[in-house]
């Protein structure tokens, strides 16, 4: 079951991420550089997964959604795109 909702103290991003997607590939980087935890879903292998992303309004990839207290750091509950300005304002 995809649950973009964790408990406040996770500290985990989940990432909505596509095949073949620039953004998607350079967002799973800064993550990684920024020490941050996520969990990916791919919406061109789940239909689940697109339909969760859809929900949140966005139709292009990469769809980021961090748990409670990196979106207060963000200021953001989730966007679409690469966004390196609020993945280093979650820099764990």
């Amino acid at each position: 079951m995809l649950d973009p909702h964790m408990k406040e103290d996770s500290n985990l991003v989940t990432l909505y991420s596509k095949n073949d997607c620039q953004q998607c590939v350079a967002t799973k980087r800064k993550l990684t550089a920024n020490n941050i935890p996520y969990r990916e879903f791919n919406v061109d292998e789940s239909e689940q997964a697109a339909d969760v992303a859809r929900g949140f309004g966005y139709l292009q990839a990469p769809v980021v959604v961090p748990d409670f207290t990196l979106a207060e750091k963000a200021g953001m509950a989730h966007w679409s795109g690469f966004r390196p300005d609020l993945l280093d304002k979650m820099k764990v």
